[in-house]
């Protein structure tokens, strides 16, 4: 399956609720990579499978400076492990 394939899935598993569409664009969107190309975003667009909200929040991921963007890009940022008994001992509660 390609990552095409993969986001039309995700649009038919997905297809009422917003947070696990976001959690679909989180997988798909990163910082220094998107995993999917000009022509998979054309097509996804185009694709009557995802919903109107699904294709301008995908549209906004991609577009860089908008507030989606930020936001998928800011999901994957937090996704490092803290060690909360190290910081403790340690004396950092920030």
């Amino acid at each position: 399956m390609n990552w095409y394939e993969y986001m039309v899935r995700a649009s038919e598993h997905a297809q009422h609720d917003g947070d696990l569409w976001f959690r679909y664009l989180y997988k798909v969107i990163r910082d220094d990579d998107t995993k999917l190309t000009s022509e998979d975003v054309e097509r996804l667009l185009k694709n009557p499978t995802l919903t109107p909200f699904q294709k301008i929040t995908l549209q906004d991921a991609l577009t860089e400076g908008t507030h989606t963007r930020e936001h998928v890009l800011q999901a994957n940022r937090k996704s490092k492990p803290k060690d909360i008994l190290k910081r403790i001992r340690e004396g950092d509660y920030g």
